[in-house]
């Protein structure tokens, strides 16, 4: 929420308010900027995400691992750390209005 918070701030923009879209894993940070700060948004666009921050699978570790750009550190404590995050009670709070874009494809969010 502090990354959002950063880069909206009121010194940096024409407005207090704004509409926030947000992609895959992004959109649970929306989703939690949104319930905490209902005030700052005039609407919320969530893409191809479901109401929770799921757990990294090990695949994603591996994948990151393999990348020579990518600090194997910072990556690592990420995934250590990673725990899943229920956000259906969150979006309760939003006051905002709400787009939700979702893939149509078997498999998809």
């Amino acid at each position: 929420m502090a990354d959002i918070e950063a880069v909206v701030s009121q010194k940096h923009t024409d407005s207090d308010r704004f509409v926030l879209m947000a992609f895959s894993r992004g959109a649970a940070y929306a989703m939690g900027f949104a319930s905490q700060r209902p005030e700052r948004l005039k609407g919320l666009i969530i893409c191809d995400f479901p109401a929770k921050y799921p757990v990294f699978s090990t695949e994603w570790l591996e994948r990151c691992l393999a990348n020579p750009h990518t600090n194997s550190d910072v990556v690592q404590a990420i995934f250590d750390e990673t725990e899943e995050v229920d956000l259906w009670d969150q979006l309760k709070a939003i006051e905002c209005p709400v787009l939700v874009i979702r893939g149509g494809k078997e498999g998809s969010f």
